[in-house]
């Protein structure tokens, strides 16, 4: 198991995800309020005290692996975790690539590669980018 390395945000507190924004490679970049790297795929969370932060997905599931994510009516498992990991990886796939939607899936082709992700899984991760493919 890698080791989990405590930063700004304590393991002792507990936070909830409010959501979760999958924007991609071309959008504005902020930095984690947990480690300060850059980022382009955010989570927000809040602790207890009501203090709200935006993290990358990196960091989230460092606080998941820390069991310092509580269960929301936002989140409610580390498998919902793993879907918007999946569709992070899918939106930055497809940025350069040829894409197609149908209310089952969204296809993104480039360089001789297909990759598919279910449509309301993109739906509810990264609304924006599922918005601004052609219908």
């Amino acid at each position: 198991m890698k080791k989990l390395i405590e930063r700004k945000l304590p393991f002792s507190k507990k936070y909830s995800v409010l959501n979760i924004s999958i924007t991609g490679m071309d959008t504005d970049w902020s930095g984690c309020d947990n480690c300060g790297r850059p980022i382009a795929n955010k989570a927000t969370i809040m602790d207890t005290e009501g203090n709200q932060s935006v993290i990358g997905l990196d960091c989230l599931k460092t606080l998941f692996d820390a069991q310092s994510i509580e269960k929301s009516s936002y989140l409610r498992s580390a498998d919902e975790y793993q879907d918007a990991s999946r569709v992070a990886t899918f939106v930055g796939f497809a940025q350069d690539a040829q894409t197609n939607q149908d209310w089952l899936a969204v296809t993104a082709t480039k360089n001789g590669k297909t990759k598919e992700c279910p449509t309301v899984l993109v739906k509810r991760y990264a609304p924006a980018f599922l918005s601004a493919l052609p219908a």
